[in-house]
């Protein structure tokens, strides 16, 4: 699985989680200046602290819509 395609599609609360996520798929990190460089042979992507934060802050509103959702019924 690319990096792109987890960063779409799986659930992470923050940045850590989502940097242990791309280890796990077996790609190296980089940090400078506010972003990060995930690459695995060919394969690279860069993203922003903002983003990483940003798509997980989705991701949390989610399971907490869930969670509500659950909850009323």
């Amino acid at each position: 699985m690319k990096l792109k395609e987890a960063y779409e599609n799986y659930s992470y609360n923050n940045i850590g989680q989502f940097r242990a996520l791309s280890e796990t798929l077996g790609y190296k990190t980089e940090y400078h200046d506010g972003s990060y460089l995930f690459h695995k042979g060919d394969d690279s992507i860069q993203l922003s602290l903002d983003e990483i934060r940003s798509k997980a802050k989705e991701n949390r509103n989610e399971t907490l819509q869930k969670q509500l959702i659950l909850r009323v019924h």
